[in-house]
């Protein structure tokens, strides 16, 4: 999925990743399930690590997010002390979900627009 938004292929993604990550710039979190089946179809969660401004993120390929659709983020913010987390979607305005979580418009913050660190 990653590979086919940035228009590259799967292996160049992949390498990019990998690029990533050995500069600790991101961190993948593979799934865990007892289902090893369901393992090697899940994708790892991509979590950018920032050592001034640590805050969780989430891609959602919707437009709306639906309240429950929160629940993972907020569980990442409560265990590693956060106050705010952010959805990033294909909406067209940054909003508030709630409790410390704002939805953050893709484009918006391609572009440079709007920084997650100013909320």
């Amino acid at each position: 999925m990653l590979s086919r938004s940035l228009e590259v292929s799967t292996t160049a993604a992949a390498n990019y990743l990998d690029i990533l990550e050995g500069a600790l710039l991101i961190r993948r979190l593979q799934p865990f399930h007892a289902n090893i089946r369901k393992r090697l179809v899940k994708s790892p969660k991509l979590y950018i690590r920032d050592g001034l401004r640590m805050c969780p993120v989430e891609v959602k390929l919707g437009i709306e997010i639906p309240h429950y659709d929160t629940a993972g983020l907020r569980r990442c913010m409560e265990d590693l002390g956060m106050e705010r987390g952010f959805m990033v979607t294909r909406a067209e305005e940054t909003r508030s979900l709630g409790r410390g979580v704002y939805s953050l418009p893709l484009e918006q913050l391609a572009a440079g627009a709007v920084y997650p660190w100013t909320y």
